[in-house]
């Protein structure tokens, strides 16, 4: 199971390391900076930001940690 010690981790990790967290439902909610993910209790919550189109817009989503089933790390992008 996920705990909130482990998301804190990731996110404290230097250098960070982009991931992503894979629910039970199939739903992955990526994390490509500290700054878009953050934990409270048994809840993590995760910034999307939006596009620089006129119908994008930001969001946030809050996830029980009971149900990340896996986290998968990311590349770095290049020249990033």
């Amino acid at each position: 199971m996920m705990t909130s010690s482990h998301v804190r981790g990731l996110l404290d990790a230097r250098p960070f390391r982009p991931f992503k967290l894979c629910l039970t439902d199939g739903t992955i909610h990526s994390v490509p900076q500290p700054e878009f993910a953050w934990v409270w209790g048994s809840l993590a919550y995760v910034g999307q930001a939006g596009g620089s189109g006129s119908g994008s817009r930001s969001k946030v989503s809050q996830i029980a940690l009971l149900h990340v089933a896996r986290v998968e790390f990311e590349e770095p992008k290049a020249g990033g």
